[in-house]
């Protein structure tokens, strides 16, 4: 707390080397609010949202306490580039500069007026006004797009298989069965996988469903009638017809 409106600046130094400044002139504070305190300021509160959206799109959890500490190091940076790129006598003049001390509370303020002036009142007060902020613009949001994304993964069938046929280009879909579940087979699928005559043997180990083994087996009728369109059916049933009629 400086006094201010005097007609120069006061600076004081104390016995024990230290640097005290007594009163500062109007036009210095202004020129300190421009220059120093609004754009400490605007940075501030621009590295406070930009870091906050940083750690809050960082998808590995493992890499937040990484991006952290990054966001750490940018806010020191601007001390160590004065530690570096100052003149000497600068920084030590404000090594020996003793800290400005705080305005006198009165005893005769009410409890309210103290909490009203305790700057660590006013922090607490912003950082939860922006939690809340960010909580309703930017997380809820992106809670809402993982939540569809682990719907979209996880949810509803998962039980079969896709792949190309490298011949065709076409996309076969299987369904996976387990041990013990039944496979049901439409007449279309029955009709192909008699077709394929593979040699699939029923072992303790991988059971094969009854109803495959007789579809598979030599002395099964023939389904490959399904597999014709309208009109070779029509001939096929005919082509049968007469030969058993032969």
């Amino acid at each position: 707390h400086l006094p201010r409106g005097v007609a120069r600046t006061s600076v004081a130094a104390l016995p024990d080397g230290t640097i005290q400044v007594r009163s500062i002139t109007r036009g210095r504070f202004w020129a300190l609010v421009l220059t120093v305190a609004l754009p400490r300021i605007a940075i501030a509160g621009g590295l406070l949202h930009a870091g906050c959206l940083w750690v809050l799109n960082t998808l590995d959890r493992s890499a937040i306490l990484t991006n952290a500490l990054g966001l750490a190091f940018v806010l020191d940076v601007d001390e160590l580039i004065f530690k570096t790129l100052a003149p000497r006598r600068i920084v030590a003049l404000q090594d020996h500069l003793e800290p400005l001390s705080l305005p006198v509370k009165s005893d005769d303020e009410s409890c309210w007026a103290k909490l009203m002036r305790h700057r660590t009142v006013h922090k607490a007060i912003f950082v939860l006004a922006y939690l809340t902020f960010l909580m309703v613009t930017i997380v809820r949001g992106l809670y809402t797009r993982v939540d569809q994304a682990i719907a979209i993964l996880c949810s509803g069938n998962q039980n079969f298989v896709v792949g190309e046929n490298p011949a065709t280009g076409a996309l076969q879909v299987a369904p996976l069965v387990g041990p013990g579940a039944v496979l049901n087979l439409t007449d279309y699928e029955k009709a192909v996988l008699q077709v394929t005559e593979m040699k699939i043997i029923d072992h303790k180990e991988w059971p094969v469903p009854p109803h495959i083994s007789e579809l598979l087996s030599p002395y099964a009728p023939p389904m490959s009638h399904i597999l014709l369109g309208a009109e070779d059916s029509m001939r096929y049933h005919e082509y049968e017809h007469n030969k058993s009629a032969v």
